[in-house]
């Protein structure tokens, strides 16, 4: 279920769409439902592990919907927490969290200020960190993850060292690709970031595009700098100018 807004032109829509078919079959073609399945075991068994003393976070992007929900169909009723980086956060994620959390679920938000100087440049060093270990006094230090090895340099390395679970996390959708999440997204008609269909006609891949603050130094490979100023040029001129 994408969630539309004034950012997207005509064709972004239409390209979307036409993928989001796609997307519903690759669900049975890509065997989705037994990564599924071998998700979902993932999370009872980190989750016994620590004698449910866990949470998940989530960011409200692709990754992260999928593992919140996958959390859900557990039935054990963990805890969902989000870390909102002010003012900073992408303003469509509580668009995302609104739908989402129709569910009945445990949920708990923590929003943490950015350092902004006498220059109007904001400094979000330390942020999340600042939200986690906030978590961690409420729900504890074992926390489930929505991240992949194919994302990241790093994340491969982090799978390579501890697979799906370390001592402290779970990441129950390392090994699935970014095709299985657009299936699962899709097939179960799952609220989708508008940010997945800003792609410039046609001239962004979905793959390389990610929801998370807007603005800074952070994260510019793969084009999303420029993507960043085609979209969000209004937000992100208030910390750059």
């Amino acid at each position: 279920m994408l969630i539309e807004c004034e950012r997207h032109t005509g064709k972004d829509l239409s390209l979307f769409y036409e993928m989001f078919e796609a997307d519903k079959i690759n669900f049975n073609l890509l065997k989705v439902m037994n990564k599924e399945r071998k998700a979902i075991e993932i999370i009872k068994e980190f989750y016994n592990q620590h004698n449910g003393k866990i949470y998940c976070a989530v960011s409200w992007g692709k990754d992260s919907v999928v593992t919140a929900d996958l959390c859900i169909k557990t039935k054990l009723n963990i805890p969902l927490i989000w870390i909102k980086v002010k003012p900073i956060f992408n303003p469509y994620c509580e668009l995302v969290r609104d739908l989402f959390l129709l569910n009945d679920i445990q949920y708990k938000e923590y929003e943490i200020k950015c350092l902004i100087d006498n220059n109007n440049n904001v400094h979000a060093k330390g942020t999340l960190e600042k939200g986690f270990n906030k978590a961690v006094d409420e729900f504890g230090e074992n926390y489930i993850t929505g991240i992949r090895s194919e994302e990241s340099a790093i994340r491969t390395l982090r799978s390579k060292v501890y697979g799906t679970t370390s001592i402290k996390t779970c990441a129950p959708i390392n090994y699935w690709k970014y095709e299985d999440i657009f299936a699962y997204l899709a097939y179960y008609n799952l609220p989708i970031h508008p940010n997945y269909a800003m792609l410039g006609d046609g001239r962004y891949n979905r793959k390389n595009i990610r929801v998370a603050s807007l603005g800074g130094k952070r994260g510019r490979e793969r084009g999303r700098y420029e993507w960043e100023k085609e979209y969000y040029s209004d937000y992100i001129r208030l910390w750059e100018e």
